[in-house]
Protein backbone atom coordinates (compact mmCIF):
# COMPACT_ATOMS: atom_id res chain seq x y z
CA UNK A 1 0.00 0.00 0.00
CA UNK A 2 1.30 3.92 -1.09
CA UNK A 3 2.39 5.07 2.47
CA UNK A 4 1.48 8.92 1.04
CA UNK A 5 -1.64 9.96 2.15
CA UNK A 6 -3.94 12.01 -0.05
CA UNK A 7 -3.39 15.51 -1.26
CA UNK A 8 -6.85 16.53 0.01
CA UNK A 9 -6.50 15.71 3.85
CA UNK A 10 -2.88 16.38 4.17
CA UNK A 11 -3.56 20.47 4.48
CA UNK A 12 -6.17 19.10 7.20
CA UNK A 13 -3.92 17.24 9.31
CA UNK A 14 -0.65 18.20 12.33
CA UNK A 15 2.75 17.55 10.91
CA UNK A 16 4.23 14.22 11.48
CA UNK A 17 7.41 12.74 11.47
CA UNK A 18 6.58 9.33 9.67
CA UNK A 19 3.96 7.68 7.98
CA UNK A 20 3.07 3.89 7.98
CA UNK A 21 0.46 2.64 6.28
CA UNK A 22 -1.13 -0.65 7.87
CA UNK A 23 -2.46 -3.57 5.74
CA UNK A 24 -5.75 -4.03 5.98
CA UNK A 25 -7.56 -7.09 8.55
CA UNK A 26 -10.44 -8.06 5.52
CA UNK A 27 -10.74 -7.33 2.57
CA UNK A 28 -13.93 -5.44 2.46
CA UNK A 29 -13.01 -3.68 5.64
CA UNK A 30 -14.04 0.17 5.77
CA UNK A 31 -11.26 2.16 6.43
CA UNK A 32 -7.21 2.32 4.99
CA UNK A 33 -5.17 3.04 7.72
CA UNK A 34 -1.88 4.74 8.86
CA UNK A 35 -0.40 5.53 12.16
CA UNK A 36 0.99 8.46 12.25
CA UNK A 37 4.61 9.37 13.81
CA UNK A 38 4.66 12.61 16.23
CA UNK A 39 7.37 15.13 14.63
CA UNK A 40 9.73 14.59 17.58
CA UNK A 41 10.48 11.22 19.49
CA UNK A 42 11.84 13.28 22.49
CA UNK A 43 9.03 15.21 22.78
CA UNK A 44 7.28 13.04 25.70
CA UNK A 45 3.89 14.98 24.88
CA UNK A 46 3.61 14.09 21.10
CA UNK A 47 1.37 10.81 21.37
CA UNK A 48 1.31 8.98 18.12
CA UNK A 49 -1.67 9.25 15.90
CA UNK A 50 -4.43 6.43 13.84
CA UNK A 51 -5.91 7.78 10.84
CA UNK A 52 -8.79 5.75 9.07
CA UNK A 53 -9.70 7.28 5.71
CA UNK A 54 -13.37 5.94 5.15
CA UNK A 55 -13.28 4.03 1.89
CA UNK A 56 -15.83 1.58 1.92
CA UNK A 57 -19.32 2.18 2.75
CA UNK A 58 -21.12 -0.28 0.40
CA UNK A 59 -20.62 -3.94 2.07
CA UNK A 60 -23.19 -5.60 2.92
CA UNK A 61 -22.64 -4.41 6.56
CA UNK A 62 -22.96 -0.97 5.84
CA UNK A 63 -25.89 -1.39 3.71
CA UNK A 64 -27.62 -3.01 6.23
CA UNK A 65 -27.10 -0.37 8.90
CA UNK A 66 -28.11 2.01 6.66
CA UNK A 67 -31.57 -0.06 5.71
CA UNK A 68 -32.28 -0.93 9.13
CA UNK A 69 -31.16 1.67 11.51
CA UNK A 70 -30.91 4.32 9.33
CA UNK A 71 -27.12 4.82 10.05
CA UNK A 72 -25.05 6.11 7.30
CA UNK A 73 -21.15 6.04 8.58
CA UNK A 74 -20.04 9.15 6.66
CA UNK A 75 -22.83 11.15 8.04
CA UNK A 76 -22.40 9.77 11.61
CA UNK A 77 -18.88 10.67 11.31
CA UNK A 78 -19.53 14.31 11.90
CA UNK A 79 -20.86 13.79 14.78
CA UNK A 80 -18.33 11.38 16.34
CA UNK A 81 -17.52 14.13 19.27
CA UNK A 82 -20.69 13.47 20.78
CA UNK A 83 -20.26 9.56 19.83
CA UNK A 84 -16.83 8.98 21.54
CA UNK A 85 -18.24 10.78 24.53
CA UNK A 86 -21.20 8.75 24.98
CA UNK A 87 -19.53 5.71 24.75
CA UNK A 88 -16.85 7.11 27.14
CA UNK A 89 -18.85 7.37 30.09
CA UNK A 90 -20.12 3.76 29.47
CA UNK A 91 -17.57 1.58 28.34
CA UNK A 92 -15.14 -0.18 30.90
CA UNK A 93 -12.00 -0.25 28.96
CA UNK A 94 -9.99 3.20 27.39
CA UNK A 95 -11.02 4.02 24.31
CA UNK A 96 -9.28 6.24 21.80
CA UNK A 97 -8.81 10.20 21.97
CA UNK A 98 -10.78 11.50 18.92
CA UNK A 99 -8.78 14.28 17.23
CA UNK A 100 -10.19 14.95 14.30
CA UNK A 101 -13.23 13.47 12.03
CA UNK A 102 -14.62 14.82 9.11
CA UNK A 103 -17.16 14.42 6.36
CA UNK A 104 -16.34 16.65 3.44
CA UNK A 105 -18.10 18.16 0.66
CA UNK A 106 -16.96 15.81 -1.99
CA UNK A 107 -17.74 12.57 0.23
CA UNK A 108 -14.28 12.13 1.62
CA UNK A 109 -14.66 11.04 5.40
CA UNK A 110 -12.01 10.40 7.66
CA UNK A 111 -10.95 9.45 11.48
CA UNK A 112 -8.02 10.99 13.19
CA UNK A 113 -7.59 9.38 16.70
CA UNK A 114 -4.55 9.14 19.45
CA UNK A 115 -3.06 5.45 19.02
CA UNK A 116 -3.17 3.74 22.52
CA UNK A 117 -0.85 0.73 23.23
CA UNK A 118 -1.48 -2.75 23.22
CA UNK A 119 -2.37 -5.48 20.73
CA UNK A 120 -5.31 -6.82 18.78
CA UNK A 121 -6.81 -9.75 20.54
CA UNK A 122 -6.84 -13.04 18.75
CA UNK A 123 -8.26 -16.15 19.27
CA UNK A 124 -5.00 -17.82 20.90
CA UNK A 125 -5.03 -14.91 23.17
CA UNK A 126 -8.41 -16.36 24.72
CA UNK A 127 -6.93 -19.72 24.98
CA UNK A 128 -5.80 -19.28 28.64
CA UNK A 129 -7.33 -16.32 29.45
CA UNK A 130 -10.51 -16.51 31.69
CA UNK A 131 -9.90 -13.18 32.72
CA UNK A 132 -10.43 -11.23 29.40
CA UNK A 133 -14.08 -13.40 29.29
CA UNK A 134 -14.86 -12.26 32.56
CA UNK A 135 -13.79 -8.48 31.27
CA UNK A 136 -16.04 -8.95 28.05
CA UNK A 137 -19.11 -9.62 30.12
CA UNK A 138 -18.76 -6.65 32.57
CA UNK A 139 -17.85 -4.46 29.69
CA UNK A 140 -20.98 -5.47 28.28
CA UNK A 141 -23.17 -5.56 31.40
CA UNK A 142 -22.54 -2.00 32.01
CA UNK A 143 -23.58 -0.83 28.28
CA UNK A 144 -26.71 -2.51 29.12
CA UNK A 145 -27.06 -0.90 32.45
CA UNK A 146 -28.08 2.01 29.54
CA UNK A 147 -31.26 1.03 27.95
CA UNK A 148 -33.86 3.67 26.19
CA UNK A 149 -37.03 2.95 24.84
CA UNK A 150 -36.48 4.23 21.32
CA UNK A 151 -33.81 2.59 18.66
CA UNK A 152 -31.64 3.60 15.74
CA UNK A 153 -27.71 5.70 15.88
CA UNK A 154 -26.50 6.88 19.00
CA UNK A 155 -26.89 10.40 18.01
CA UNK A 156 -30.28 10.12 16.83
CA UNK A 157 -32.34 7.04 18.12
CA UNK A 158 -35.76 8.02 16.28
CA UNK A 159 -37.52 4.19 16.33
CA UNK A 160 -39.83 3.06 18.46
CA UNK A 161 -40.19 -0.41 19.54
CA UNK A 162 -43.06 -1.10 17.15
CA UNK A 163 -40.55 -0.08 14.46
CA UNK A 164 -37.87 -3.35 15.69
CA UNK A 165 -40.03 -5.91 13.87
CA UNK A 166 -41.17 -4.33 10.34
CA UNK A 167 -37.99 -2.65 9.61
CA UNK A 168 -35.93 -6.33 10.69
CA UNK A 169 -38.43 -8.43 7.82
CA UNK A 170 -38.04 -5.49 5.50
CA UNK A 171 -34.25 -5.63 5.85
CA UNK A 172 -34.24 -9.81 5.72
CA UNK A 173 -36.76 -9.60 2.59
CA UNK A 174 -34.09 -7.36 0.94
CA UNK A 175 -31.02 -9.01 2.22
CA UNK A 176 -32.40 -11.82 0.74
CA UNK A 177 -33.63 -10.82 -2.38
CA UNK A 178 -29.72 -9.24 -2.82
CA UNK A 179 -27.62 -11.98 -1.75
CA UNK A 180 -29.58 -15.14 -0.79
CA UNK A 181 -30.62 -16.17 -4.04
CA UNK A 182 -27.03 -18.10 -4.55
CA UNK A 183 -27.02 -19.78 -1.06
CA UNK A 184 -28.35 -23.18 -0.13
CA UNK A 185 -31.88 -23.21 1.58
CA UNK A 186 -32.09 -19.37 1.65
CA UNK A 187 -36.09 -19.30 1.35
CA UNK A 188 -36.41 -21.73 4.26
CA UNK A 189 -34.42 -19.82 6.50
CA UNK A 190 -36.10 -16.45 5.06
CA UNK A 191 -39.61 -18.02 5.76
CA UNK A 192 -38.34 -19.20 9.38
CA UNK A 193 -36.99 -15.50 10.52
CA UNK A 194 -40.08 -13.96 9.26
CA UNK A 195 -41.75 -15.97 11.36
CA UNK A 196 -39.46 -15.23 14.22
CA UNK A 197 -39.85 -11.39 13.70
CA UNK A 198 -43.58 -11.62 14.45
CA UNK A 199 -42.47 -13.21 17.89
CA UNK A 200 -40.12 -10.57 18.84
CA UNK A 201 -41.77 -7.97 21.92
CA UNK A 202 -39.06 -5.47 22.53
CA UNK A 203 -39.80 -2.65 24.44
CA UNK A 204 -36.04 -1.74 25.68
CA UNK A 205 -32.76 -0.93 23.95
CA UNK A 206 -29.20 -0.06 24.27
CA UNK A 207 -26.00 0.81 23.35
CA UNK A 208 -23.96 -2.00 20.97
CA UNK A 209 -21.94 -3.15 18.16
CA UNK A 210 -23.34 -5.36 16.04
CA UNK A 211 -20.14 -5.86 14.08
CA UNK A 212 -18.92 -7.44 17.74
CA UNK A 213 -15.27 -9.08 17.50
CA UNK A 214 -12.01 -10.02 19.45
CA UNK A 215 -9.75 -7.92 17.27
CA UNK A 216 -11.98 -4.60 18.38
CA UNK A 217 -10.18 -4.70 21.45
CA UNK A 218 -6.69 -4.40 22.48
CA UNK A 219 -4.96 -6.64 25.58
CA UNK A 220 -2.15 -6.47 27.61
CA UNK A 221 -1.32 -10.08 28.57
CA UNK A 222 -4.48 -11.54 30.00
CA UNK A 223 -6.51 -7.85 30.50
CA UNK A 224 -8.53 -6.39 27.94
CA UNK A 225 -7.12 -3.00 28.00
CA UNK A 226 -8.86 -0.56 25.33
CA UNK A 227 -12.17 -0.83 23.08
CA UNK A 228 -10.82 0.69 19.82
CA UNK A 229 -13.30 0.49 16.72
CA UNK A 230 -16.51 2.71 17.74
CA UNK A 231 -17.63 3.09 14.56
CA UNK A 232 -20.59 1.16 14.11
CA UNK A 233 -22.32 2.00 18.23
CA UNK A 234 -26.29 1.63 17.89
CA UNK A 235 -29.31 1.41 20.23
CA UNK A 236 -30.24 -1.82 19.28
CA UNK A 237 -32.03 -4.84 21.35
CA UNK A 238 -29.49 -6.48 23.85
CA UNK A 239 -30.38 -9.62 22.70
CA UNK A 240 -28.93 -9.51 19.71
CA UNK A 241 -25.32 -9.32 21.39
CA UNK A 242 -26.09 -13.04 22.58
CA UNK A 243 -26.55 -14.02 18.98
CA UNK A 244 -23.34 -12.56 18.14
CA UNK A 245 -21.43 -14.51 21.16
CA UNK A 246 -22.59 -17.28 20.44
CA UNK A 247 -20.36 -16.81 16.78
CA UNK A 248 -17.15 -15.91 18.95
CA UNK A 249 -17.42 -17.73 22.45
CA UNK A 250 -17.32 -21.58 22.70
CA UNK A 251 -19.28 -23.48 25.10
CA UNK A 252 -16.62 -23.06 27.68
CA UNK A 253 -16.00 -19.43 27.56
CA UNK A 254 -19.81 -18.82 27.39
CA UNK A 255 -20.59 -20.46 30.69
CA UNK A 256 -17.68 -18.16 32.58
CA UNK A 257 -19.83 -14.81 30.42
CA UNK A 258 -22.58 -15.87 31.63
CA UNK A 259 -21.48 -16.15 35.88
CA UNK A 260 -19.86 -12.83 35.18
CA UNK A 261 -23.07 -11.36 32.98
CA UNK A 262 -25.62 -12.64 35.66
CA UNK A 263 -24.32 -10.53 38.55
CA UNK A 264 -25.34 -7.54 36.76
CA UNK A 265 -28.40 -8.49 34.74
CA UNK A 266 -30.50 -11.73 33.91
CA UNK A 267 -29.30 -13.59 31.04
CA UNK A 268 -32.20 -13.25 28.09
CA UNK A 269 -33.89 -15.90 26.54
CA UNK A 270 -32.96 -15.62 22.39
CA UNK A 271 -34.36 -19.25 21.79
CA UNK A 272 -37.83 -17.30 19.79
CA UNK A 273 -35.51 -14.61 18.19
CA UNK A 274 -32.50 -16.56 17.29
CA UNK A 275 -33.77 -17.32 13.42
CA UNK A 276 -34.18 -13.62 12.68
CA UNK A 277 -31.17 -12.57 14.35
CA UNK A 278 -28.69 -15.01 12.78
CA UNK A 279 -30.09 -14.24 9.51
CA UNK A 280 -29.32 -10.92 9.83
CA UNK A 281 -25.75 -11.09 11.40
CA UNK A 282 -25.16 -13.50 8.33
CA UNK A 283 -26.04 -11.27 5.64
CA UNK A 284 -24.36 -8.44 7.56
CA UNK A 285 -21.04 -10.57 7.21
CA UNK A 286 -19.58 -9.73 10.68
CA UNK A 287 -17.47 -12.48 10.34
CA UNK A 288 -17.10 -13.10 6.81
CA UNK A 289 -19.20 -16.57 6.85
CA UNK A 290 -20.04 -17.81 3.30
CA UNK A 291 -21.89 -21.20 4.40
CA UNK A 292 -25.88 -20.15 5.17
CA UNK A 293 -26.25 -23.79 6.38
CA UNK A 294 -23.06 -23.85 8.97
CA UNK A 295 -24.20 -20.68 9.96
CA UNK A 296 -27.92 -20.76 10.78
CA UNK A 297 -27.33 -24.61 12.39
CA UNK A 298 -24.73 -23.16 15.11
CA UNK A 299 -25.02 -24.87 18.19
CA UNK A 300 -27.18 -23.05 20.49
CA UNK A 301 -25.33 -21.80 23.49
CA UNK A 302 -27.32 -19.55 25.56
Amino acid sequence: MDNKLPNWLIDRLPEYEKVYSVPQAFCDSTHLLWRLQGPSLDDLDQKNHFLKLCSNTESPFWQIMQRLFDFNLRTEITNFAHTYAFINKRCSFAIPELIKAETLENNNAYILTSELEGSAIESADLANSDEMIKQLANHLAMLHSNPINSWGSINKPVFTSLDWSYRLKTTLVESANKWGGVLLNSDKYLIKALDACDLIEITEFVPMMPDLRWDQFLHNGNDITALIDLDAFVFAPRELDFVILEYILTSDQIRLFSNSYSKHHAIPDIAQMRPAYRLLLFYMQILGETDLDGWMKKEALF
